[in-house]
């Protein structure tokens, strides 16, 4: 694994919920079923809603973590590395919490693919040789 294709696979793991984002925003005038939308609908309260205060306040500081460990891999930082790792543990219980989403295919698939490409840098972070470089970081 290189330099370049490790970062990009960091830059594509940024980008690609932020497709997902935009995607979603433009598939209002989606024909959804009618069923499928009243079942999602009578679907309780998720434990986490959250006053809209808090949850914008924990969606900002969520995103924020995100975006420094997501620099602190690129840039090869021991920490980026270790904070990437717990993060990930860490706000684990926050999406088991927030109960069932409607997405589009494409959300869907750009949402999931984005997971998948964090996952493999996480991995290759720890087992590969791009690892050495974290060492010799700060």
């Amino acid at each position: 694994m290189t330099s370049a294709k490790f970062r990009f696979l960091i830059v594509l793991s940024v980008l690609c919920p932020l497709a997902s984002a935009f995607a979603g925003m433009y598939a209002e005038n989606l024909d959804i079923s009618l069923r499928l939308k009243s079942a999602f609908e009578a679907e309780p309260i998720p434990l986490a809603m959250l006053p809209l205060w808090q949850s914008a306040a924990l969606g900002i500081a969520t995103t924020a973590l995100v975006v420094v460990s997501a620099l602190g891999l690129y840039a090869y930082r021991r920490w980026g590395r270790a904070l990437s790792l717990w993060s990930t543990v860490l706000l684990m219980p926050m999406v088991w919490m927030t109960g069932p989403i409607m997405q589009t295919p494409l959300e869907s698939a750009l949402d999931m693919t984005s997971s998948m490409l964090y996952g493999a840098v996480l991995a290759l972070a720890y087992w590969s040789p791009v690892s050495a470089r974290f060492e010799a970081g700060k």
